[in-house]
């Protein structure tokens, strides 16, 4: 013999109630005896599939800006190592007086340019890890929320569990409950007889 407190773990509106659903009578397993409004968990579940799609295309990005970006690096270290050889030739050619010191100068400038270069695309390379975690984040966040949407959703249905007689009903249609508040209760038809 089974007693069923039937409680809402979410809030929200009453906006179905079985026409029986009235203390003394007897329901069938598997009966909608109440449904809440289901809006708000329906908006949380496109809102949370949303995000997974934000946080899917951010990652396809940030593969694609991995990859240019080691391409770019690989472009710039070939130009460094250019520019370090015309510097050497610069600054040999500078100490015989055979170009002008602004020349090498120039020349200087420019390798440190292109050693700025490297740099800022070594230091763009060594933040996508901790990007990537940032999504994997993301992901489990959403996710989670996709989940607990679900599953609130799940709980705006209120099913005969096994075959009933209701003994107590505390709601109305229309009425507006909150979380941890009995809704109704029945016994099992075993233990009404």
């Amino acid at each position: 013999a089974e007693t069923w407190r039937a409680t809402a773990n979410v809030g929200g509106r009453v906006v179905e109630r079985h026409p029986d659903l009235e203390s003394g009578n007897i329901l069938p397993e598997g009966a909608r005896l109440l449904a809440l409004d289901d809006t708000r968990y329906r908006l949380a579940i496109a809102e949370a599939e949303a995000e997974q799609a934000s946080v899917e295309a951010e990652h396809r990005q940030l593969d694609i800006e991995a990859d240019n970006t080691r391409r770019l690096l690989e472009m710039a270290r070939e130009r460094l190592a250019l520019s370090e050889k015309e510097l050497k030739r610069a600054e040999a050619l500078a100490e015989s007086d055979r170009i002008s010191r602004s020349r090498r100068d120039e020349q200087r400038r420019a390798t440190i340019a292109q050693r700025k270069t490297v740099a800022e695309l070594k230091n763009e390379l060594s933040l996508i890890p901790s990007r990537r975690k940032q999504l994997a984040a993301r992901r489990k966040q959403a996710k989670a929320q996709f989940d607990q949407a679900h599953e609130d959703l799940e709980d705006t249905r209120f099913e005969a569990p096994y075959d009933l007689r209701v003994s107590d009903v505390d709601v109305e249609m229309h009425d507006r409950v909150s979380a941890g508040e009995v809704l109704f209760r029945a016994d099992s038809v075993e233990a009404a007889e």
